[in-house]
């Protein structure tokens, strides 16, 4: 569901990263998969299982964290991680 979250961040903040998703040159029409042409979108990819974008990617994670900032109950923990045969649950 959609929620519009107001003043979560700056419009610089949002002014800076609209202008360097417009000069990306990783736009595709890949999505959504198996779907023909005229039903497919733009979309550009930040991280496939590398990060691709490194200043979009740092963005995303600044407006995530701007959007953490006022919203806590939109968020929910689900981050695991391994260390060897252990495993530990964070947040």
């Amino acid at each position: 569901m959609l929620q519009v979250i107001p003043n979560c961040c700056s419009t610089y903040y949002l002014d800076s990263m609209f202008y360097h998703v417009t000069q990306s040159d990783r736009w595709n029409m890949k999505y959504p998969q198996g779907r023909p042409f005229d039903e497919k979108h733009l979309k550009i990819d930040i991280i496939d299982n590398e990060i691709k974008e490194p200043l979009l990617a740092g963005l995303a994670m600044g407006l995530l964290m701007n959007i953490y900032g006022k919203r806590q109950d939109l968020f929910f923990a689900s981050c695991w991680i391994g260390y060897g045969t252990s495993y530990e649950y964070i947040w």
